[in-house]
């Protein structure tokens, strides 16, 4: 499971369309390899949300690479992307509520990610 909290730092609301994210071994970023998280969540100038969990499609092995990007629109209507970067290091102790809640994922570098990242 997963679960993003989102910050616009715009001038104007956003609404919030997809997650898309990618599981790798190696530290890449592409498009071409993507799954999407549908979404339809309205973001208020300098207002943060917390997206709603959801379930990563792919096992991973460790360490793994989660990148992706966040698709969002303005209010008029113009389309924008904001990208990530994290890696996960190594599986999360299911018996501990505590790591399963607080977690939170290490940021990473890989080589062709987007430079507004």
């Amino acid at each position: 499971m997963v679960e993003f909290e989102l910050s616009n730092r715009g001038k104007s609301t956003a609404r919030i369309l997809s997650i898309e994210y990618h599981l790798g071994n190696e530290p890449a970023f592409s498009k071409r390899t993507y799954r999407r998280h549908s979404l339809n969540l309205q973001i208020l100038a300098g207002a943060s949300i917390e997206c709603p969990r959801f379930k990563m499609r792919r096992r991973p092995s460790y360490p793994c690479h989660f990148t992706g990007f966040v698709k969002y629109t303005t209010i008029y209507n113009a389309q924008f992307e904001t990208y990530f970067a994290y890696v996960l290091e190594g599986p999360l102790d299911v018996n501990l509520l505590d790591d399963l809640e607080s977690r939170e994922l290490k940021p990473t570098y890989p080589y062709r990610m987007p430079t507004d990242t």
